[in-house]
């Protein structure tokens, strides 16, 4: 037989088991959601922390690559840097004992990172001294090379002057 009081016990029992089954689901969902933004925050986290591991090796390679950067930034002509550039020629020409005069520049405007500069000089000397600039000319450190010469040799002077025409065309670095 039940009792009153076993059914009292028993009602409370049950109160108690549902509200304790009420609570620990209620404590599971607590837990799955804060599980999930925690998921979500180490997300972030690594993401972070990718992003900053992949700047320190951009910012490394920045800082050990600078030295061939440099170097290599002497052999870029810029159009800031084509005054210098020609008077350096100049200056290695009346080294080489010849007359050197720059007839034209042009500028071609090409698609692309490089415009070319197509340089006319005439020059005047003696035969030897004339083709050693023209050597000199073709082994430029710069992308450079030779696309014209006209020479012609004046057999009548006592030092076989040879007079002509050499024309160089060089990359052009484009800033636009």
């Amino acid at each position: 037989m039940i009792i009153r009081k076993t059914k009292v016990v028993g009602l409370i029992s049950v109160l108690f088991f549902a509200a304790a089954c009420a609570v620990l689901f209620l404590m599971w969902q607590y837990v799955q959601t804060k599980g999930s933004e925690l998921l979500q925050q180490s997300k972030e986290i690594a993401d972070f922390e990718a992003r900053e591991q992949r700047y320190n090796d951009l910012e490394k390679l920045v800082n050990v690559t600078k030295p061939s950067r440099d170097e290599l930034a002497t052999y870029v002509l810029t159009e800031d840097k084509t005054i210098d550039f020609l008077s350096t020629i100049e200056q290695v020409a009346v080294e080489q004992g010849i007359d050197l005069t720059t007839n034209s520049l042009a500028v071609v405007e090409q698609d692309g990172l490089f415009d070319t500069l197509v340089i006319s000089f005439s020059v005047a000397g003696s035969k030897q001294r004339v083709y050693a600039m023209l050597r000199i000319l073709e082994t430029l450190p710069h992308h450079a090379y030779v696309s014209s010469v006209s020479f012609t040799n004046n057999k009548e002077a006592t030092n076989a002057e040879t007079e002509g025409v050499i024309e160089v065309t060089v990359s052009l670095l484009d800033y636009d």
